[in-house]
């Protein structure tokens, strides 16, 4: 996961470079696919239907994936399929038999078949620290959109549509692009992800990062289409 973590890019695609798509999906919304536990091989990832599961087989431009019940899901790639592999882009599908995958696009659950807007290839450490950090969303971080600000407070809705309430304080610290920033450089519509603690009424934020919130959007967009 770690090695994931340092893709970085937009969904346009250029060969050799992967500058926050996947990121995006593992960093910025990973929190909003709140798949129920390790088991579980169907899930959602900020409105894109995700599978994970191990290849049996490819063909042409199909990934063929075993899922925990045996089912053979036909992962379509193309073009605008995005490929992470080791924590680096790759252009074209680098998938092989015995490869643990996560893919991710628009499913079809009847027909066993998958149009992939990602294919990612993941070790066992990778898949527990992304359960974990799915396990931890919500509780100890969360991302989203800034929607309004109330002096020390700031509302923020999730690529999963949840609205939560972020509080600063003097212990918060703000940062942008690695460099530290303060309260009021936060704008309304700012992509952000905070790291901290949750209550039942609020999320105080003890790290706030301001991140590119297009890439919040772009999810969003997906999911409606």
């Amino acid at each position: 996961m770690r090695n994931l973590l340092r893709s970085c890019g937009r969904w346009t695609w250029a060969p050799g470079a992967f500058c926050r798509g996947v990121a995006a999906l593992l960093v910025v919304v990973t929190g909003a696919c709140i798949a129920r536990a390790q088991e579980d091989s169907n899930f959602d990832i900020a409105g894109l239907q995700a599978i994970r599961g191990t290849v049996a087989r490819t063909s042409g431009s199909s990934v063929f994936v075993k899922v925990h019940d045996g089912t053979v899901y036909q992962v379509e790639t193309g073009a605008n399929t995005h490929f992470v592999k080791n924590g680096a882009g790759v252009s074209g599908n680098m998938a092989h038999a015995g490869d643990t995958v996560l893919a991710g696009g628009e499913l079809d659950s009847k027909k066993h078949t998958l149009g992939a807007v990602f294919v990612a290839v993941v070790d066992a450490a990778e898949l527990a620290e992304l359960d974990q950090r799915r396990a931890e969303w919500g509780k100890t971080w969360l991302a989203g959109t800034v929607t309004a600000k109330h002096g020390t407070e700031l509302v923020i809705k999730r690529p999963d549509g949840v609205v939560n309430t972020v509080v600063v304080d003097e212990d918060t610290s703000f940062r942008k692009r690695h460099q530290s920033i303060t309260l009021p450089d936060i704008q309304v519509g700012d992509g952000m992800t905070a790291t901290g603690t949750s209550t039942k009424t609020a999320f105080t934020a003890k790290v706030l990062t301001v991140v590119d919130a297009a890439e919040i959007r772009e999810w969003s967009r997906l999911k409606d289409q």
